[in-house]
């Protein structure tokens, strides 16, 4: 039976159940008694629907409200979530039924579910705890996950609850008489038990003043419908969660575009020193092929017969100059790949690239230049 179809007494019988996973230490239970003894409101969810109550003046639970959880970028998988309210500006705009987003109007922490002795912030609203699948979700997770989302009255299971004349603000100001016996004793039990022997700290509040409290026109209203502030509400609510999927979608695009240039400038790179050594290769070819030259001509020197090879070459002088220039745009030719190891921007990318060019064009001009002669 889905949450749309129980009865106020069977989901307060529900939420007990779940309550009691959460405190209970003997069942895995980690929320802390003094977290739930200074909190101002309550709220178990199985889903995305649920219970809440507030603490009253009298140190009282309020009858339970019909509350339901929104994620603007999606459903709700099948978790219990336990929402304790603590601080009075949080309950007030529970009871008054305006804009309450998490990490938005008010801000939220995860839990803890590893010690019962942390402290309570107390610039936080809302603090969060969520079971799924058996285990209890990272607040890591929570802190991304729930960002954004928001809490708000399910009117259509608080009509069929409390009826239509009755509203949200109604209800949880206890302006009306609800026999606890016929939603089930259990829920409340529960939360005495939660409690403990945990007592509220000298001088701090956790209850709402609500004397003088007016009902917003959210709260007296049937719905969306026809009521444009709430409808402003929802918009707002809705283009701030389109917001932040722009901003995550735009992020996304941006590191994959900086790993796509990452990896052109990688290929670039690549291709660069091969053409390097290819380069390299050739002038070293072409180094031992003059070297041989020289040496042939040398001993044709020495032996006064001229060889077929010295006809080819040229003087002895030349080629070794010529040699001492191959020697040096071969060292030029290494500097430039070390270089070229490093960082570097596309200009300089681009201006080594000319360089090399040129230098490669030089070479072959004197090359045909020396050779032409003989």
């Amino acid at each position: 039976m889905s949450s749309q179809e129980l009865s106020a007494a069977e989901e307060c019988k529900r939420a007990a159940q779940i309550l009691n996973v959460f405190v209970n230490s003997q069942m895995g239970g980690s929320i802390p008694p003094h977290f739930v003894v200074q909190a101002f409101g309550i709220a178990i969810l199985k889903a995305a629907t649920g219970v809440a109550v507030v603490r009253l003046p009298s140190g009282e639970w309020s009858a339970p409200c019909a509350i339901a959880l929104h994620n603007p970028n999606g459903s709700i998988n099948d978790q219990e979530t336990v929402l304790l309210f603590m601080t009075e500006r949080s309950v007030v705009s529970l009871i008054q039924n305006v804009a309450f987003t998490l990490g938005g109007t008010h801000r939220f922490e995860p839990g803890p579910i590893s010690s019962s002795m942390v402290p309570i912030d107390s610039s936080v609203d809302v603090y969060v705890w969520v079971r799924f699948n058996g285990g209890y979700t990272h607040p890591e997770l929570l802190s991304r996950g729930m960002a954004g989302w928001y809490v708000g009255e399910d009117r259509t299971r608080h009509r069929r609850w409390h009826g239509p004349e009755v509203t949200w603000y109604d209800v949880l100001t206890n302006q009306i008489s609800v026999d606890r016996s016929s939603i089930g004793n259990a829920f409340y039990i529960t939360l005495r038990l939660a409690v403990g022997s945990a007592r509220p700290e000298n001088g701090k509040k956790n209850f709402a003043t609500i004397e003088g409290l007016k009902p917003s026109s959210v709260s007296k209203s049937a719905g969306t419908a026809g009521n444009p502030q709430l409808q402003q509400q929802q918009q707002q609510q809705q283009t701030q969660a389109e917001l932040m999927q722009y901003q995550q979608k735009l992020l996304e695009q941006q590191q994959q575009v900086a790993t796509v240039l990452a990896e052109q400038a990688m290929q670039e790179q690549q291709q660069l020193a091969l053409a390097q050594q290819q380069q390299i290769a050739q002038l070293q070819q072409m180094q031992a092929m003059q070297q041989a030259q020289l040496a042939n001509t040398l001993a044709a020197q020495r032996g006064g017969v001229a060889s077929p090879t010295m006809l080819q070459a040229q003087s002895p002088a030349l080629m070794q100059q010529q040699l001492l220039q191959q020697q040096q745009q071969q060292a030029y030719l290494l500097q430039q790949q070390q270089l070229q190891q490093q960082q570097l921007t596309p200009e300089q990318m681009m201006l080594l690239q000319q360089q090399q060019q040129q230098l490669y064009q030089q070479q072959l001009y004197q090359q045909q230049q020396g050779y032409g002669r003989f």
